[in-house]
């Protein structure tokens, strides 16, 4: 069985450190994207393989953006806000 493929985008450290704490000793891939352009770009490369995305609100950020993109995989992955 293949490791669950999250995606984790936010600016916000703490945030990341949480997600890492909680997914500890999982067998859990996590790509980090700290800006729309690094989301975007994984999205558009492991689209189909995320099983879950984790998207840290922020409307400067991109985040709003980033769920219209997800909007294409929402029958196959996961997305927390």
């Amino acid at each position: 069985m293949k490791p669950p493929l999250i995606l984790l985008f936010t600016a916000d450290a703490d945030v990341q450190q949480r997600l890492e704490e909680a997914l500890h000793g999982s067998s859990a891939i996590v790509l980090v994207a700290r800006n729309l352009r690094d989301a975007l770009e994984i999205i558009l490369a492991k689209g189909r393989a995320l099983d879950c995305a984790i998207v840290d609100i922020d409307q400067e950020f991109g985040g709003i953006t980033l769920l219209g993109a997800l909007g294409a995989y929402r029958d196959r992955v996961s997305v927390i806000v």
